[in-house]
């Protein structure tokens, strides 16, 4: 993949490149510590499982309770989407009105 941006920070580079092999992250490059750090996180899915009230659980069953929790809310805080990309940013606004 290339010319990616990265979300990682304010700057948002937008050269970035990411080498694979196989379906595994090898080298992120023309991106910071941060960057790196923040891109080769998001190929690692295995650290980071998935739970509900504190139990593990599928994607799946994570996605339909937060939608539930979006859902329910009355006055939706949205928050942490600092790291994210724009067009998810403008995706959690839409959420929250």
């Amino acid at each position: 993949m290339s010319d990616l941006v990265c979300p990682s920070c304010s700057c948002l580079c937008d050269d970035i490149r990411l080498h694979f092999r196989g379906e595994e992250l090898s080298r992120v490059e023309n991106a910071c510590l941060k960057g790196s750090a923040f891109f080769q996180a998001a190929w690692r899915r295995e650290e980071r499982p998935c739970r509900v009230e504190g139990c593990p659980a599928s994607l799946e069953e994570a996605v339909a309770a937060a939608a539930e929790l979006v859902k329910g809310a009355r006055n939706p805080v949205v928050y942490g989407l600092d790291n994210s990309t724009i067009e998810a940013q403008q995706v959690a606004l839409r959420l929250a009105r």
